[in-house]
């Protein structure tokens, strides 16, 4: 059931809100002088803007947050391995966002 505190794209309860600036802000430091990838994440993230429909605010920065950290990095870990395998291999275990943690989440 989906209340005003669960993701906007998965359903699941934002435990842990963290709004997209403050997610884009890690992302881009993980990407950081790679120039091609910010400018593929930067575009990804833009997306993201146009979820702003829930209550909840980040823990960091106090803006709202309708979207769980974890759709917003699975999708930045499909763009990048799309782009490269490994850096993507990489931000999935550093962010843990990879498929066979999605396998699990879905299994429930």
């Amino acid at each position: 059931m989906r209340t005003e505190m669960n993701c906007s794209l998965c359903g699941y309860e934002l435990t842990s809100p963290a709004c997209i600036g403050c997610l884009k802000k890690q992302i881009l430091a993980f990407v950081k002088g790679r120039a091609s990838m910010k400018e593929d994440v930067e575009i990804s993230m833009s997306l993201f803007k146009h979820f702003n429909n829930n209550n909840s605010s980040c823990i960091t920065c106090k803006s709202n947050v309708a979207i769980c950290s974890f759709c917003v990095y699975s999708e930045i870990y499909r763009l990048l391995k799309k782009k490269n395998k490994e850096l993507a291999e990489e931000f999935g275990s550093l962010f843990q966002c990879t498929e066979e943690i999605q396998d699990f989440l879905d299994h429930y």
